[in-house]
């Protein structure tokens, strides 16, 4: 049928030519499906940037990265966590989130082919091995969990590379797309400058001290008014049939019933001996160390940059490359590190990712005791190294290891065959209902009743949520492998007005009291400008607190007003004297008003004009970099499929 509906299509010298392409097909070993797929299949998309496709297993790469970073900022950052994940758009729909990130970097991609971007795989390694630039520059295509203190860990990355489905050949790839796009990003942004007027108003708001006063007005205070006031069962039903029709605010959710079955490696009959455990520790020994390699030089340091100290330090080397034995002498009569200079320029041992990029580099290159490096550029100055001793590093023995190697080639042999052994015997099942019976006793499943759960990320919630009663699914939990059986379905619904009538009329209060709160801030803050701090203050009733004189780096007070919703950021853009804001913290409402500015110190600004170029340098760069790629946008053909990104 398909053939015949396709034959329609072609007529003349193109349909002999498909004809002559089928018979050869017809005599390669291949089945009729593939030749079908060879000519009717197109590749799954979830967008189209230009003629680039993003497949769905791109957008699931991408999510399980963004899943990594997050899980990261909230070990970083703790109970800030959130408000830095808000801050970078990161708490929306994972997917689309990811689906935008991909766009950007596909735009950049081709951006860095058309500018002939392109890096060495020196480059790649160079970069790969320095766990500070992974984490500062990689944090997307190397999570943080895959870096150790040489670069990244062997054994973490081929875990990542089960899980997420690239094979090593791509996971290099993703890495040297993404330091193609760093470099794109440099040359782009060398082209920022910042102006004298920027620097002046920087200083003026980040390092001149103000004075504020603060009126406040108090939820507690408006909810007392309104719920003195009644509401008709007309209202409450108008706001009732509201919220359900804005967001279905008083739905009570789908909720599914079932059974879950739990499978470990140790009860499913996961079988390593002692040969794969010998193997795996002998491929993968770098995983175990027990102390990194450590180097001990001396080192003559000139600390400057000028043409003299080149010079310097090359004649100093002369005379090292002649006498190799004059270097502690040499180094106590011209090296500029005292600390080090008294011993002779000797420096305790120390492994790779301690000290600058250069000065490591050039010091484990040493191979023998006595060798003398080149004069090298660091960031103290020039300096030359002499090697004093090599310590190689130290492994954690195999019998320290075993039971840990042994849990971890059991986990992956057994996340490697549990899914597909489940779904065949789930198959098995709708002819033999007794498969799944047997399989789990089998394998001791540990069985868990499900009663009434609702949608979540678990991944057997989201397994119960995919099927229909009855039916079974099977997906890994972590470490876990988990099957799970649906019983029972509950649909959503909303309750009647009667059952939750004083909740419902507990929200309308407060939300009327917010709305009050809101009018009043609004009613104020128009009636607050241009007063002075006098009037300001009757506008209140005297009710008003007055600060301190305090800069933006007053942590102290700082914090204090962050923690009652009071906005630094929004407060320190105030720059005249009489000028007024608003903020809400918890159950609060507050105007500020701007009442005194010190003035512009104009020796503090001289002396701090480099240390505020370079900080504003990274957000005037980050403003040109946001232009470019909102050039690439324009420029760009971008098509989304929605159907994709539903799946």
């Amino acid at each position: 049928m398909i053939i015949q509906i396709r034959k329609h299509m072609f007529n003349g010298r193109a349909l002999k030519i498909f004809g002559i392409v089928v018979a050869a097909l017809l005599l390669l070993p291949i089945s009729v499906t593939q030749i079908i797929q060879f000519f009717f299949t197109t590749t799954p998309w979830v967008a189209k940037v230009n003629s680039h496709l993003i497949t769905p297993e791109d957008l699931h790469r991408r999510v399980i990265a963004q899943d990594f970073q997050l899980q990261l900022m909230r070990q970083r950052f703790g109970q800030y966590a959130d408000f830095y994940i808000k801050m970078m758009g990161l708490d929306r729909d994972p997917k689309k989130v990811a689906v935008e990130n991909l766009i950007s970097d596909d735009l950049l991609n081709q951006a860095a082919d058309k500018m002939d971007i392109h890096v060495s795989s020196d480059y790649v390694a160079d970069k790969l091995s320095n766990p500070l630039y992974i984490l500062q520059h990689l944090p997307i295509a190397v999570p943080a969990h895959l870096i150790d203190e040489n670069g990244i860990s062997v054994h973490a990355l081929r875990a990542y590379l089960r899980q997420t489905g690239l094979t090593m050949s791509e996971f290099e790839d993703q890495v040297k797309k993404a330091l193609e796009r760093n470099l794109l990003d440099k040359m782009v942004t060398q082209t920022a400058y910042v102006p004298q007027f920027v620097l002046r108003d920087y200083y003026m708001t980040e390092f001149s001290g103000k004075q504020f006063s603060i009126a406040s007005l108090s939820l507690d205070e408006f909810a007392k008014k309104e719920e003195q006031k009644p509401i008709t069962e007309q209202e409450l039903k108008q706001y009732f049939d509201e919220q359900n029709a804005q967001s279905k605010r008083y739905a009570v959710p789908e909720q599914r019933s079932g059974l879950v079955w739990r499978f470990d490696p140790a009860s499913y009959g996961i079988t390593v001996d002692a040969k794969e455990i010998d193997s795996y520790y002998s491929n993968h020994k770098n995983d175990y160390k027990q102390a990194p390699a450590q180097i001990q030089v001396r080192k003559i340091v000139i600390a400057a940059t000028t043409p003299e100290a080149a010079e310097k330090a090359n004649k100093l080397h002369e005379k090292l490359a002649a006498n190799e034995a004059d270097f502690a002498r040499i180094a106590k009569e011209n090296s500029s590190d005292k600390a080090t200079a008294a011993q002779g320029g000797l420096m305790p041992l120390f492994a790779q990712g301690t000290h600058d990029r250069e000065f490591e580099k050039a010091a484990f290159a040493l191979q023998n005791k006595g060798d003398i490096s080149p004069v090298i550029a660091t960031k103290d100055g020039y300096e030359i190294l002499q090697l004093v001793e090599k310590k190689p590093a130290t492994y954690k023995p195999l019998s320290a290891v075993e039971s840990e190697i042994k849990n971890d080639l059991m986990q992956q042999q057994f996340s490697a065959r549990f899914v597909a052994d489940a779904r065949k015997v789930i198959e098995e099942s709708k002819a033999n209902p007794a498969a799944v019976t047997d399989f789990v006793v089998k394998k001791a499943g540990k069985r868990t009743v499900l009663n009434k759960v609702s949608a979540s990320q678990d991944p057997f919630v989201k397994g119960l949520f995919r099927i229909t009663p009855g039916s079974y699914a099977a997906d890994m939990e972590g470490d876990l492998g988990v099957m799970v059986q649906l019983d029972k379905v509950e649909k959503a619904y909303i309750p009647s007005l009667d059952s939750i009538a004083d909740k419902v009329k507990k929200d309308l209060y407060a939300k009327r009291a917010e709305s009050a709160l809101d009018g009043a801030i609004r009613t104020k803050l128009q009636e607050a400008q241009g007063k002075d701090r006098a009037a300001f203050s009757a506008l209140f009733g005297g009710a008003v607190e007055t600060t301190n004189m305090i800069t933006p780096r007053d942590n102290a007070a700082i914090n204090s007003l962050s923690a009652r919703g009071i906005t630094p950021d929004r407060i320190f853009q105030l720059e005249k004297v009489g000028m007024v804001t608003a903020a809400k913290g918890d159950r609060k409402g507050y105007i500020i008003r701007l009442d005194a500015v010190e003035p512009l110190n104009e020796t503090e600004l001289n002396a701090k004009k480099s240390v505020i170029k370079k900080q504003i340098q990274g957000q005037e760069e980050q403003l040109v970099f946001g232009g470019f790629v909102a050039s690439l946008y324009r420029s760009a053909t971008i098509k989304q499929n929605e159907s994709q990104m539903n799946s």
